[in-house]
């Protein structure tokens, strides 16, 4: 009898301990778990301004680096006046950088989803309709950047129809995202506006160039094609401060 309670307390204690450390371990992984939740929430757009902004900008330190060594294994040497983006990936021009450069596109473009999906819950409060459409626009470039590096320059009918996507979407939604801003001042007019006019002005600035920017570049398109190359540039860049100048607004 004696021996028989010895064997049940015995037991009874083993199934304690390792309860016990079965409880530990499980407090453990929840902390290394917790480590990702970050990078959960920057994908799924619901993050802190810092961590997505610094997410976006890790993207773009990436798209820059890879570029950076497109241009410099381009056979000739690359100019911004000559070049257009898209000849960083051309087989035929840049045969050396062309397979690192579209595989960086294919990859860039689905990670800079998250980026639209933070704007949308940045902005959905604003009105619905209006986010949701200038969200699915976001993503669509995003998914036709990553068919410009599926399909790069050589292989030109379905590259122009992807950048043209790409390109043409991010002007639209850029300018819903503008109105969006106007009715988010409007519900802010108990503000002093003399507190919020230097930012006014300077996305007012900002949007006037970003327009002409585009508009010059299809122009150029249609009336002299020799110097689309750098109005493509200069379009980029200007996406690319748009990007990041919104996270600045308040």
């Amino acid at each position: 009898m004696d021996t028989l309670r010895y064997k049940i307390q015995n037991t009874k204690e083993i199934l304690l301990s390792r309860i016990s450390y079965s409880s530990i371990e499980r407090s453990e992984i929840l902390q290394r778990l917790g480590y990702l939740r970050v990078p959960l929430e920057v994908m799924k757009g619901k993050a802190s301004i810092k961590h997505t902004r610094n997410y976006l900008l890790l993207i773009v330190i990436l798209y820059f680096a890879i570029s950076g060594y497109a241009q410099m294994v381009f056979p000739e040497t690359y100019s911004i006046f000559r070049n257009t983006i898209s000849d960083q990936g051309s087989i035929i021009l840049n045969p050396n950088g062309a397979k690192l450069w579209n595989l960086a596109m294919i990859i860039l473009g689905i990670l800079s989803i998250p980026h639209f999906l933070y704007l949308y819950n940045l902005l959905k409060s604003l009105s619905v309709v209006l986010s949701i459409f200038s969200t699915t626009l976001g993503i669509i470039c995003s998914i036709s950047l990553s068919f410009i590096g599926i399909f790069p320059i050589d292989i030109r009918v379905p590259h122009l129809i992807f950048a043209g996507i790409c390109f043409i979407g991010i002007f639209i939604k850029a300018n819903i995202d503008l109105i969006l801003l106007i009715i988010k001042r409007k519900k802010q007019r108990e503000k002093k506006l003399h507190s919020k006019l230097p930012n006014l002005i300077i996305v007012g600035i900002f949007y006037a160039i970003f327009n002409a920017a585009f508009l010059m570049m299809v122009i150029t398109y249609v009336i002299n094609d020799t110097i689309v190359p750098f109005w493509e540039w200069v379009y980029f860049i200007a996406i690319l401060v748009w990007m990041f100048g919104i996270y600045q607004v308040k």
